[in-house]
């Protein structure tokens, strides 16, 4: 089986921010230049979208932005490294809980696992 989110991954890129995290952690970057494009096209109706194992259906994440834009804010940035100077949030899942890397900041995600709701909702939008 293939995981949903690449079963319809063009029509969410178009839309959405979707990023690979790693498998178990579900640890990902989101970069603020990218994040701003995102929002602009999508009147603030954004999502964004994790997935994890390409082989597993139901591993993923589709987040209403709404829901954690508190988290994506300039003082949350990481720090910028060697090799990689663009503004971006890093960050992990596990527990059912988004937390950043940078501040420790989190939000309860467990609610948008595998949401074919969600998923429904963010191919409509």
């Amino acid at each position: 089986m293939r995981n949903a989110i690449l079963e319809n991954l063009q029509a969410l890129k178009a839309r959405h921010y979707v990023v690979k995290g790693q498998p178990g952690t579900y640890w990902f970057q989101f970069y603020q230049r990218e994040l701003k494009r995102k929002l602009e096209a999508s009147d603030r109706s954004l999502y964004l979208i994790i997935y994890g194992s390409e082989t597993e259906p139901d591993d993923y994440y589709v987040i209403p932005y709404k829901d954690v834009s508190v988290l994506f804010v300039p003082e949350n940035l990481n720090e910028p490294s060697p090799g990689n100077e663009s503004p971006r949030w890093s960050a992990k899942i596990t527990g059912g809980l988004l937390k950043l890397d940078s501040s420790g900041r989190h939000a309860d995600v467990a609610a948008y696992k595998a949401n074919r709701h969600m998923l429904e909702c963010a191919l409509q939008k």
